[in-house]
């Protein structure tokens, strides 16, 4: 028996057809012709799932409106949890929960946060610390002040952004409910209207929601 293998997709060659043809025309043999399927691309191989992180209530409160990027508010959750941090700790938990996070990825987030920071004239929560041996830490300082409070959502507000979550569909009623209630909603519980939801909540007022990765956060009292 003469086995020949050609793919798929050089079959579909009028040329490798024809010659395939006269080849088992010629032969007087069983012939064992076996095609072997396209390699499926590898474009999706290193791509990463979405990484979900628990961010502290409190952080979530102060900056969920300003410092919107899930890593920067993880990295502040980090340090306010431990208190005193080296940079090659906050490193190395960032990789367990981020497996493509960069080794200089902490100077990115902590530049970022000091322009933030000089930008809107609001002291950052933690200081840089430098051992004898010149290894920096992060020490949790507090959130200040002006922050600490959080934000506030008036019943006025609270019943105009119900009117205007209802008037633009009203089964979105369910979700605000449940978001106000329970503080976040995944994006899971929307069944396919993540965006819409968020839009409509965030062109009521941006500053009361969060949306980390996928799920939005609601980050204001009602009162």
């Amino acid at each position: 028996m003469i086995n020949v293998e050609v793919t798929q997709e050089d079959l579909k060659r009028p040329e490798v057809y024809q010659a395939l043809m006269k080849l088992i025309e010629s032969l007087n043999v069983p012939l064992s012709i076996e095609t072997e399927a396209p390699k499926k691309s590898s474009a999706k191989r290193n791509s990463l799932p979405r990484v979900k992180v628990e961010i502290d209530e409190e952080i979530s409160r102060a900056y969920g409106a300003i410092v919107t990027k899930p890593k920067s508010q993880f990295f502040l959750t980090i340090v306010k949890q431990k208190g005193y941090v080296s940079s090659d700790e906050v490193q190395e938990i960032f990789q367990k929960h981020f497996t493509n996070f960069a080794m200089k990825g902490i100077g990115g987030i902590t530049g970022a946060l000091k322009r933030w920071s000089s930008a809107e004239g609001v002291a950052l929560p933690y200081r840089h610390v430098k051992d004898q041996h010149g290894t920096q830490y992060f020490e949790w300082v507090g959130i200040p002040p002006e922050l600490d409070e959080g934000l506030t959502m008036s019943k006025q507000d609270h019943q105009a952004l119900i009117k205007a979550v209802t008037a633009h569909n009203p089964k979105y009623r369910s979700y605000l409910e449940k978001l106000i209630k329970q503080g976040v909603i995944e994006q899971a519980e929307l069944k396919g209207n993540y965006q819409d939801f968020l839009n409509v909540l965030t062109q009521f007022n941006s500053a009361y929601f969060s949306p980390l990765g996928d799920q939005i956060k609601f980050i204001a009292k009602i009162s």
